[in-house]
């Protein structure tokens, strides 16, 4: 617990680094689902959570750390519990991976509901493993709670425990699902009480329509192939996710794939295979689980874009690779060692190289900040895309700036601004005359921190 907290404490970032952490961000100071403080589903538990720890912590940021914190510690508690249901006793490479996975470790701290929703879901998973095995009745009364907790934290993970809840059908469990819909109104009905219903429902029409049909990164809502999103996914989950190699990688994620590829093969050559553990229909059961979600995330997903929605798949991984470390595992194997400590030391290295990297701002971050100090010389209007607009807006004083979309961009208000001696910016390049173009600035952060906008430009304009 400690070493969770302090690392999360140490590497707290204190911006905003992109527009969905914006939203949450706003949701601790005024939560309102109507005006997207944060968007809908409104993730009211996860809300409830941050405004009562901020309140008491005086530090909006050190909040959602303290919940990364907390939640990463509930991962490796309950990981570890599913582990012991089979083998017995502890796995200290596991917790090894989970506490100092790059990604984990990074949503640990991101203004995001995410670890959280992962720790909900392992402890989901664990009951549910519990139920099955011993047949015991609180279990699936924490299971049932737990996933109506989990739909007011992250409810895309959701299907991830469909086949759970096919189990209590197939059961005829009644008391399983009424304490699943009690758990549910605990947190759905203070919020109808907050809010209109009719407001809610209205809102909920329109970003389901626009999840799936508009931005929401679906296949529904833009062209790119099953194949580039598959693609995508295993890249999040290798690269991003476990930390391997990509030609613009350091050596070290070189290394982590060099001895990961050697195990994989070790394993499989010597047959030491899955088929010798008696925990199958288990296996089989998470199987199908992380099928469906994983179907789930390559169709309705925006995961072209955004890593985070593969972190259920990683933990998954994470059990695989530390089964195979521990399975290739013998204390006479002097090579064994050897790779284990350099593997250690390789994971651990990019982790903290990476998550370093993070407390640094984010490209839009950085820009703001210019806006910011340009602006206390000089009037500024801004054109930019409709969600950095709100970005924008959200965090820059109005009195010297003036912020447009794209769209309201023509000839006559470049003019009139021109006029006032105002100082153009733009995060394209504008059809203005070229000799109006006084300066072009690139503003970077690591794609391995955040996949969101790693690299942006912003353009100058002035009166000639």
């Amino acid at each position: 617990m400690i070493i969770c907290i302090v690392s999360r404490i140490v590497t707290s970032i204190f911006y905003i680094e992109d527009i969905d952490s914006l939203r949450f961000f706003l949701s601790a100071i005024d939560f309102n689902i109507l005006e997207g403080r944060p968007h809908f589903p409104g993730y009211p538990v996860y809300c409830f959570i941050l405004n009562v720890i901020s309140f008491i912590t005086g530090s909006i940021s050190i909040s959602f750390s303290l919940i990364g914190a907390f939640s990463i510690f509930s991962i490796i508690y309950f990981s570890n519990k599913i582990w012991h249901l089979k083998f017995k006793k502890k796995s200290y490479f596991l917790i090894f991976l989970i506490i100092f996975n790059p990604f984990l470790w990074i949503m640990s701290n991101r203004y995001m509901p995410d670890i959280l929703g992962l720790s909900l879901l392992t402890i989901s998973t664990y009951y549910f493993l519990v139920f099955r095995k011993y047949k015991l009745k609180k279990s699936y009364l924490i299971l049932a709670v737990t996933i109506g907790f989990l739909a007011g934290v992250r409810i895309s993970y959701l299907p991830f425990v469909i086949p759970f809840i096919y189990y209590f059908v197939k059961q005829k469990e009644i008391k399983f699902f009424l304490y699943l819909s009690l758990s549910i109104l605990i947190w759905l009905f203070p919020l109808i009480l907050l809010f209109d219903f009719t407001d809610l429902w209205q809102i909920f029409i329109r970003d389901l329509n626009g999840h799936f049909f508009n931005w929401g990164g679906t296949i529904y809502s833009n062209e790119i192939s099953i194949a580039k999103r598959l693609y995508k996914m295993f890249e999040f989950l290798l690269v991003d996710g476990i930390g391997l190699w990509k030609n613009d990688r350091t050596i070290f994620t070189l290394i982590n794939s060099i001895i990961l590829l050697i195990m994989f093969i070790y394993f499989f050559t010597k047959k030491i295979q899955f088929k010798k553990i008696n925990f199958k229909p288990s296996i089989i059961k998470i199987s199908i689980c992380s099928i469906i979600y994983i179907l789930w995330v390559l169709f309705f997903q925006n995961i072209y874009y955004k890593p985070r929605h593969i972190i259920p798949i990683i933990l998954v991984l994470i059990f695989i690779i530390s089964y195979i470390f521990e399975r290739c595992n013998n204390k006479n194997n002097l090579l064994h060692l050897i790779l284990t400590i350099c593997f250690v030391i390789s994971y651990l290295f990019v982790s903290i190289k990476l998550n370093i990297d993070h407390t640094q701002p984010s490209a839009i971050s950085q820009i703001k900040s210019h806006f910011k100090k340009e602006s206390s010389k000089n009037k500024l209007v801004i054109f930019t895309e409709p969600l950095m607009k709100l970005y924008f807006s959200k965090q820059l004083e109005q009195k010297n700036i003036k912020i447009y979309p794209y769209e309201k961009l023509n000839p006559d208000i470049i003019k009139y601004y021109h006029n006032l001696n105002y100082t153009i910016y733009s995060t394209k390049q504008l059809y203005l005359n070229k000799d109006n173009l006084t300066d072009t600035v690139v503003f970077y952060h690591n794609p391995y921190v955040n996949r969101l906008w790693s690299t942006l430009k912003i353009f100058k304009y002035e009166k000639n």
